[in-house]
């Protein structure tokens, strides 16, 4: 196995837990460590269902026969079988994603009756992270990615309530980046923002992600962002169709690699421009 990977599904589906069929086919996956992979694709095809699935939250997972979903904490030999994972108790699902994994949701699930600096400082001591560790960590990120005038007024006590959109949108991220994490997952973090704050806040979560030495998933219909700030980005489409079942399939032509001369079909070994790349994934939202 490749020492570089932190993912690797191979004949996987997902099932949430009262459907009776299956909502994603995984064919085969590979995520290396350090990459930042976006998965886009039109609505309906699995995109959300494909990062609950990697971050082990409301689906399950329906075993094949040789079905292979693995976390790899640091080499080939030190992994954590996923599938195993989840036939284990909540609290042991509980403490793998709080080991391991950090959330940016399409929802923004804060506490709305803590200040914002209450909510960043609070993600760290669910890490078990002291309470001076928690409230430095806190400050540190947020003088960072808030303006200094917007810093000022949130760090003095305001209510997450009362922060705009943009503000909240942007606090999920720091509260996400704040913690200990080897993989941040983001369901479309930019989704309630103008194109102008998307990039900036993209921008900022992909440098805070390099910086770090992480690996992000992200889900987005944003075809331009994705192909921005992604090293590989990954169009899902919905191609299997049996009675009433319609799944989407992870087809492996369909993964693109960032290249210095452009992007690479990899499995087709054939390079595609951006201005063709970006002809081909639109066509995939139709």
């Amino acid at each position: 196995m490749d020492n570089s990977l932190i993912y690797y599904l191979e004949g996987v589906s997902c099932k949430y837990k009262k459907a009776l069929n299956s909502a994603l086919e995984i064919r085969k996956l590979s995520i290396k460590r350090g990459d930042i992979v976006f998965f886009v694709g039109a609505s309906g095809v699995g995109k959300s269902t494909l990062l609950e699935t990697l971050g082990l939250m409301n689906n399950t997972v329906v075993e094949n026969p040789e079905s292979k979903f693995y976390f790899f904490e640091k080499s080939p030999s030190e992994f954590t079988d996923l599938i195993d994972l989840w036939k284990k108790s909540e609290s042991a699902l509980s403490h793998f994603r709080k080991n391991n994994l950090s959330f940016v949701f399409q929802t923004i699930n804060m506490f709305n009756n803590l200040s914002a600096f209450e909510n960043v400082c609070l993600a760290r001591i669910i890490q078990n992270k002291s309470l001076d560790d928690s409230k430095l960590k806190a400050r540190q990120i947020m003088r960072k990615l808030f303006n200094e005038e917007a810093f000022d007024e949130i760090i003095e006590g305001k209510r997450v309530f009362e922060l705009s959109g943009g503000q909240r949108q942007r606090l999920a991220f720091i509260r996400a980046a704040a913690t200990d994490y080897n993989v941040l997952l983001a369901d479309e973090p930019t989704g309630n923002l103008d194109a102008h704050n998307a990039d900036k806040l993209m921008d900022e979560l992909v440098g805070k992600v390099k910086m770090d030495n992480k690996t992000a998933v992200v889900v987005t219909h944003d075809i331009p962002l994705a192909m921005k700030y992604g090293n590989q980005v990954v169009l899902l489409t919905k191609n299997r169709v049996e009675e009433n079942t319609i799944g989407g399939e992870i087809i492996p032509q369909n993964i693109f690699n960032r290249h210095q001369n452009g992007w690479l079909n990899a499995k087709k070994n054939i390079w595609s421009s951006d201005e063709v790349l970006l002809r081909y994934l639109s066509n995939g939202l139709k």
